[in-house]
């Protein structure tokens, strides 16, 4: 007679197993679970942090025990925590500043402002830009699939056994995972559930072919650059910080009530910079400096007055 087989519900495990050959060191599984924090996916219990769901699938449990088939309890929310979901979910209204209720002079056309830079910051960007290209490309290089590695295809989890494994069929999700007020399911498919392991477990919706390697993802195409700015009696400042600015791909351009900046860094990734500016400026009198750790942006006012903010709908 066949013996039955169980379903192991620990966390990250997921495998079949037959109760007489359980054993202490049968299953390797995740004792925490799953945390999801700024595009980054991983297991409270250990460390690793991944940015696609498929690694995040493939992480191997740091724990090792026994396979169990009784499904792990959610633990109920605290009042303190529900109170504090509540509170975090209110949004913050920023005050009405004076400044918007005043007549504002009318604005004239942005124009381009010359930009200053030494001449060995231009050829250290150079450098810097060239050395990413080459890093990029060598990145961008398909490795030797090995024996034991798995498909990157979503909820797929087949190792490659050799080139015979290249024309079995892959059943996997084409679409994204979706967790939405309680719910785990795929965008494909939706077939949602609360249970995480069940979610898991879920067969793929689409048949295709394995995918063995897939290239690393491209850098955010936007970066958040640090911006400060600050003024004396009749001048302001704007810095923008950043040790990898691409000089020949910086555009400055500024109207008597507004500011435009478009940065590129030598790693490809832009930054956009558009204020209305909290008073009128001296269009001519508008300068950019390139240093090895900023870019500056320095004008002055029209009338000698204090701002509280550089934009006026701060």
């Amino acid at each position: 007679m066949t013996a039955t087989k169980l379903s192991c519900y620990n966390r990250g495990c997921g495998q079949e197993y037959v109760e007489a050959e359980n054993s202490d060191v049968a299953c390797q599984y995740h004792e925490g679970v799953p945390e999801f924090h700024d595009a980054l996916k991983g297991w409270t219990c250990c460390k690793k942090r991944v940015t696609d769901f498929t690694d995040f699938l493939a992480i191997k449990g740091c724990c090792v025990g026994k396979h169990s088939n009784v499904k792990p309890v959610i633990p109920e929310k605290t009042p303190e925590q529900i109170e504090d979901e509540k509170r975090r979910s209110v949004p913050n209204r920023a005050p009405i500043d004076e400044k918007l209720a005043a007549p504002r002079p009318k604005a004239t056309p942005p124009v381009r402002v010359a930009l200053d830079c030494h001449d060995k910051l231009r050829q250290t960007a150079a450098a810097a830009k060239a050395k990413w290209v080459a890093e990029k490309e060598a990145a961008m290089r398909p490795p030797e699939v090995k024996e034991g590695d798995l498909c990157k295809n979503n909820a797929c989890g087949k190792e490659y056994k050799g080139v015979a494994s290249n024309s079995e069929t892959c059943m996997f999700h084409d679409g994204q995972p979706v967790f939405h007020e309680g719910f785990k399911f795929w965008s494909c498919c939706e077939k949602k559930t609360h249970d995480f392991d069940v979610f898991l477990a879920q067969a793929g919706c689409t048949a295709g072919k394995h995918v063995w390697y897939k290239p690393p993802e491209e850098l955010n195409p936007t970066v958040d650059l640090r911006q400060d700015f600050f003024q004396t009696g009749d001048k302001v400042t704007v810095t923008i910080f950043s040790k990898a600015i691409d000089p020949e791909l910086v555009a400055i351009d500024v109207g008597n009530l507004q500011l435009r900046a478009h940065l590129v860094t030598c790693q490809g990734q832009t930054y956009e910079l558009d204020v209305e500016l909290f008073a009128e400026i001296d269009v001519a009198s508008a300068s950019a400096r390139l240093l090895s750790t900023k870019l500056e942006i320095s004008f002055k006012k029209k009338e000698i007055d204090t701002w509280t903010s550089l934009d006026l709908k701060s």
